[in-house]
């Protein structure tokens, strides 16, 4: 006799918006996406363009003036034609596709003329359709594409879309320096009406980002499996039965429409390692407790169910996963979790306390919104950027020789401890603090290490943080990344602040500095009754607004 995992019922549809951005939170990480989603939608930049966050007035975002994708640094005259802009990776399983919507702004002197190209395969990239922008320096509300004729877009793990600068069409002369003619399809035309010169350094901007369409859903009965090996695969090979089922029968792992059995990985054997599927698993849930080490590599983790680590040993997650927390959530509550590539730890929400979460092999980032749940220590022996800032009140630690990033808007209580490397603060909200809330943030110990305001993705060159407790700096660093010339408007303009003042009050502690410290570019000022933090500061300063105590060095 045999079971199956899943049972099947006709599907229910109904309309949903699939994803959406905002940007508001200077994160390339969707705002808000449909928790059906089997993988977490994302965006990066092609081309050798980059980007930054810019203001979104005149977008179609309620939040005004908000944040919107800036990007720059686009192929040059009549070179790399389609090959600049923006991707959105779509995993639209389960999903019929209708149409995907967004707000462009154009600069003077950007391309006129943007392709849309979509992918049904990940990698071959297929031309849709084209835009033109309406004029310079002037926002394009309410572009549309439609995707409601391309039938294979619908149900697609592997759908995309691109946004790239193309070719004018049409023939032009430009009327300023240097003064060309170019035939169709030969230059960029540049958005202004009167046909100045394009730009590679000019820029597109990006807002109210939606793809919308239809969730089919697909009913599946998961199973209860817990892991019954050492090593091995885990696939949906109905021959393979690494698993047991409740009654200790021995089961295949099944899914069917982004829906997976619940899985459990008790106590398995010292470095035992799972390889996952190429084409990844779905899992409802993923429970692991173990006292040794287990890893985890090969395809994606993916599905609506989290990932809940128990137990004091280590958890190595070798393969960039696609779970999205959405309907069971994410805990990493003891042991390490040591992440090998980008989204280790999926997206969305995931808690974490009593625990270390280290980052080897390579640079990453990761698209959670990190919930400090009780004491963390975050071991960077690479890079690790976390886009999505930090919650809760647990104490962090930051130890290892390599960059922590720290970007988003967080609202974490605890403290934070520097004490190896650099940490980089790449939002103004990064330690829980919003000058335009009044909302303040995280004390901050700063002991032989560097703390980095990263000024590079403010179009203005300023970043802010407002503390709500003490600072101390003690055989330290603090400096600030400046927007190189060229990049941005008034590239030179701004400072970076810490700050504990509100309308003239202190509402926070005082800054403490010992031992040899080194302080970049500093100015140190108060405020006025009528003033309020994140005004003031020289260009490119380094700004100290609170009550400083020297107390040696």
């Amino acid at each position: 006799m045999c079971s199956l995992a899943g049972l099947y019922s006709p599907p229910e549809a109904h309309a949903d918006t699939i994803a959406y951005w905002d940007f508001n939170t200077a994160s390339t990480a969707p705002t808000s996406f449909n928790s059906n989603l089997g993988a977490v939608p994302s965006l990066s930049v092609i081309g050798g363009v980059t980007s930054n966050f810019a203001t979104g007035s005149g977008s179609g975002d309620p939040t005004q003036p908000g944040q919107g994708f800036n990007t720059l640094s686009y192929p040059a005259q009549g070179s790399g034609n389609k090959s600049g802009g923006v991707q959105f990776n779509l995993n639209t399983s389960n999903f019929d596709v209708s149409n995907f919507t967004f707000d462009w702004r154009s600069s003077n002197s950007s391309s006129r003329w943007m392709a849309w190209q979509y992918t049904l395969n990940g990698t071959s990239w297929l031309d849709g359709g084209s835009f033109s922008s309406s004029g310079g320096d002037q926002w394009n509300n309410g572009k549309t594409v439609d995707l409601s004729g391309i039938a294979a877009a619908d149900n697609n793990a592997n759908f995309g879309l691109r946004l790239v600068a193309m070719f004018s069409p049409d023939g032009f002369t430009q009327v300023t320096a240097p003064n060309q003619t170019f035939g169709p399809n030969a230059g960029y035309r540049a958005a202004n009406v009167d046909d100045r010169a394009y730009a590679s350094t000019s820029t597109w901007r990006f807002d109210s980002v939606t793809l919308n369409g239809t969730y089919n859903d697909v009913a599946f009965s998961p199973a209860n499996l817990t892991w019954n090996s050492s090593s091995g695969n885990w696939d949906t090979n109905g021959t393979n039965k690494p698993w047991l089922n409740p009654s200790a029968v021995a089961s295949p792992f099944a899914q069917a429409g982004g829906k997976g059995d619940n899985v459990a990985f008790n106590n398995p054997a010292p470095n035992s390692v799972v390889t996952v599927q190429a084409g990844g698993v779905t899992p409802n849930s993923t429970t692991v407790t173990n006292s040794a080490t287990l890893t985890f590599t090969g395809g994606a983790i993916g599905g609506t169910g989290g990932l809940v680590k128990n137990g004091i040993g280590r958890l190595i997650l070798a393969n960039g996963n696609t779970f999205t927390s959405a309907n069971s959530p994410s805990s990493i509550n003891g042991g390490v979790v040591e992440t090998r590539a980008n989204n280790g730890l999926g997206g969305g929400t995931v808690s974490i306390g009593n625990a270390i979460w280290t980052s080897t092999t390579t640079a990453q980032t990761a698209n959670n919104l990190v919930n400090l749940t009780g004491p963390v220590t975050f071991q960077t022996d690479t890079s690790l950027t976390i886009n999505n800032g930090l919650s809760g009140s647990g104490v962090v630690t930051k130890t290892g020789a390599a960059t922590l990033g720290i970007a988003g808007v967080s609202s974490n209580a605890g403290s934070i401890n520097l004490t190896a490397g650099t940490t980089r603060l790449d939002s103004m909200g990064a330690l829980g603090g919003l000058f335009a809330t009044g909302v303040t943030g995280s004390t901050i110990n700063i002991n032989t290490a560097t703390l980095v305001m990263n000024a590079t993705g403010s179009s203005s060159g300023g970043l802010d943080v407002r503390l709500s407790d003490n600072v101390t700096l003690n055989n330290g660093t603090i400096s600030r990344n400046q927007l190189t010339a060229g990049l941005g408007p008034n590239p030179t303009n701004g400072d970076s602040e810490l700050s504990s003042y509100a309308n003239g009050i202190v509402v926070g502690g005082t800054f403490t500095v010992s031992g040899n410290s080194t302080i970049a570019n500093l100015e140190t000022r108060t405020a006025g009754s009528s003033d309020i933090a994140g005004g003031g500061g020289s260009n490119n300063a380094m700004v100290v607004r609170m009550p400083v105590l020297v107390t040696s060095g």
